[in-house]
């Protein structure tokens, strides 16, 4: 009794099988591809360029002897307008120029999250310094279409 009854959902399964077709010919399908340019955002850049960087902006920052606990109101959003604005004056610059007069660890922090941010969005570009701890940081072109259709 058992197997009738397995043969006939198998049967009902077979028969509902045969109503599927299958997609085929694939080859037709638009493939997408990224041009070289999107691609070389991030050029000789590794994490511990970053990182060294990083570093080395924290080292130069003025030392502050007395620990007072402040609540500064420094936004991802405001750190990346600020970046845009500093490379739309000086086209290209490194991230410690772009850091140099920031006294605030804080600052600092939440300015190279927005660089990642923008880095990922494809705004700007990183290129990694020859000899020194430090990111060149330019704009990329979808910056450069942003900025002509604000003006």
């Amino acid at each position: 009794k058992r197997y009738k009854e397995m043969s006939l959902e198998i049967s009902k399964m077979e028969d509902e099988q045969r109503k599927v077709y299958y997609r085929q010919f694939f080859h037709a399908d638009p493939v997408a591809r990224m041009d070289d340019e999107e691609q070389d955002v991030l050029k000789d850049v590794s994490l511990f360029n970053l990182i060294a960087a990083y570093k080395r902006a924290l080292d130069q920052m003025p030392k502050k002897v007395v620990h007072e606990v402040e609540l500064l109101n420094v936004s991802v959003e405001e750190q990346t307008s600020y970046t845009i604005d500093f490379l739309r004056v000086h086209k290209e610059t490194t991230l410690l120029k772009l850091v140099g007069h920031m006294t605030e660890k804080i600052r600092i922090i939440v300015t190279l999250i927005a660089i990642l941010e923008m880095t990922k969005n494809k705004i700007i570009s990183l290129v990694a310094v020859e000899g020194h701890d430090d990111v060149m940081i330019r704009p990329a072109k979808e910056m450069k279409r942003l900025t002509m259709a604000v003006e």
